[in-house]
């Protein structure tokens, strides 16, 4: 099976602030301190690989010789608070 290679030019780099969900410690906790619990306020830097209306796949590691990645983190498209776009690298 041939891979298809990675070509940064075909896909947009980005950072993306955005909500997680957050686990707590597990246990009997007081609700007044539970109540206090917040979302984990999250910041991603990768290339979107794709994205629909609900969802945004992006990948921080490739490797462009056989098409393989790694990190690849989906994100909610509706827990995301900022999107930017980042300028690649102009001496590589």
């Amino acid at each position: 099976m041939v891979k298809k290679k990675f070509n940064l030019a075909d896909y947009e780099l980005v950072k993306i602030t955005w909500n997680d969900a957050q686990d707590h410690e597990t246990g009997w906790t007081d609700l007044s301190k539970a109540i206090k619990h917040k979302m984990a306020a999250v910041v991603s830097i990768g290339w979107i690989l794709s994205q629909t209306d609900q969802q945004i796949i992006l990948v921080g590691d490739f490797i462009p010789e056989d098409g393989t990645t790694s990190r690849i983190t989906i994100i909610p498209k509706d827990w995301c608070q900022k999107i930017t776009t980042l300028e690649e690298m102009q001496n590589e």
